[in-house]
């Protein structure tokens, strides 16, 4: 289970730090020994599935490393599937769609992993019906920082269940997770509309939110001839025998739309439509200062505004911005404090650079947005900046999350806080005030 070399950096190249150990586990028993470890050495620990974190979530400087990825069996009962955490999405859906099954709700990047995704909340195209994917788990088995397993739901150890979807480690190490599964459809019908101004593409987004027009949908803002190009990409999914006019969709809508394009693909190549790009990337040497925040839904057009105002389009010409609308109502995610609004706007800046202090440069542009993203009231979505930076304090991770039922959790579970140590959001001193 000990294995020679380190895990020193992830998919955001920004961060390296530099474990005493990396162990690797395949079962139950070998997380629970992995935690033991830890205990009895004394060293911190940060659990690692993929590495796709961008600010050095899944690192430890002088401390243990697990490596989730050994634990990823998928077994499907019913309408249900038991994943364990270090599975990808991809190899999740390969096996559901066996038995014409798949998630509600999914990442739009198939190779990360389900405990990362279940530890941070999970958000998709299917978000304005679904919420995140953390409020399609029916259960979780979690190995607490004392070593202890446990099994949470909704109506069992219900205070760790809640502590755990969204609470990025800090209250246990996700072996597996039950998750929901909904019929899959066989194809998909792809929508593409094109869009000149801001204010119309806005009115079509509330539109395709409001109504039963597709299934998934996401805004972009790319990069083209010195200018942002504005988009949203839908899909309404096609069972046996079904077919789409997507053309049909235009009517529904307002006149911004320039220009519309149709497609159809099978449902499993488009969902997993973005495999190898982040190989490609780790290959070049690429570095991703990444960003993401919920915004207040009422807030979310004067945002994007000043944000486009802000950025420069070259800036994102290997990468873009993207939003994706979330039901609120339907967040069952309690340890976060959520904007209070029905509708919330993640709002995605996910840049690619090819050097070391372009990514950081770009970072220093992103102090400002943040200021902005918080004046209204908007939620740090913690996958990249400002996690790991002095403009992520430990009063701002109070204000993250519902700090006192955090508190509570932790001090029963990982009294010594051995787990997630790496974001610096809460200290044993915490514990005991």
């Amino acid at each position: 289970m000990d294995r020679a070399a380190s895990h020193t950096d992830d998919f955001g190249g920004l961060v390296r730090r530099y474990p005493a150990r990396v162990l690797r586990a395949t079962s139950l028993i070998e997380v629970v020994k992995a935690v033991e470890t830890a205990k009895t050495t004394g060293l911190p620990l940060a659990v690692r599935g993929a590495g796709h974190s961008t600010r050095g979530q899944s690192l430890v400087e002088g401390g243990v490393v697990l490596d989730m990825t050994g634990v990823e069996d998928v077994v499907v009962q019913g309408s249900t599937a038991t994943i364990g955490a270090g599975a990808t999405w991809e190899s999740v859906i390969r096996e559901t769609l066996k038995r014409g099954l798949t998630i509600p709700v999914l990442p739009d990047f198939l190779g990360i992993t389900v405990g990362g995704t279940v530890s941070v909340g999970g958000v998709g195209g299917q978000s304005f019906r679904h919420g995140l994917l953390t409020s399609v788990v029916d259960r979780l088995t979690v190995v607490s920082g004392e070593g202890e397993v446990v099994s949470c739901s909704r109506d069992r150890n219900a205070g760790l269940f809640d502590a755990v979807r969204g609470g990025l480690g800090l209250c246990g190490v996700i072996t597996d997770a039950t998750i929901r599964l909904v019929r899959a459809p066989e194809r998909v019908a792809i929508v593409k509309l094109r869009y000149r101004a801001l204010g119309d593409l806005m009115a079509d987004q509330r539109k395709l939110t409001d109504s039963g027009l597709l299934d998934y949908f996401l805004t972009s803002f790319a990069a083209e001839d010195g200018t942002f190009r504005l988009s949203i990409e839908g899909v309404k999914y096609l069972h046996a025998g079904e077919r789409y006019r997507g053309e049909a969709i235009l009517g529904e809508l307002g006149e911004g739309a320039r220009e519309a394009t149709f497609q159809e693909s099978a449902y499993f190549d488009y969902a997993n439509r973005l495999a190898g790009l982040p190989e490609l990337d780790r290959q070049r040497g690429r570095f991703h200062p990444w960003m993401a925040m919920f915004v207040p839904g009422s807030r979310g057009a004067t945002f994007l505004a000043d944000l486009l105002g802000r950025l420069e389009p070259r800036e994102l010409s290997e990468g873009h911005l993207m939003t994706y609308v979330v039901d609120r109502r339907k967040i069952d995610t309690p340890i976060i404090r959520w904007p209070d609004e029905d509708w919330l706007l993640l709002v995605d800046i996910p840049p690619t650079f090819a050097s070391l202090a372009e990514a950081n440069s770009f970072s220093r542009r992103c102090v400002p947005i943040l200021g902005r993203a918080r004046a209204l009231g908007a939620v740090m979505y913690p996958i990249g900046f400002p996690v790991g930076t002095e403009h992520m304090t430990r009063d701002d991770w109070r204000r993250h999350f519902d700090w006192d039922r955090l508190v509570a959790v932790k001090r029963k579970v990982d009294p010594a806080c051995r787990l997630g140590a790496p974001l610096g959001a809460i200290t044993r001193a915490d514990l005991q005030g």
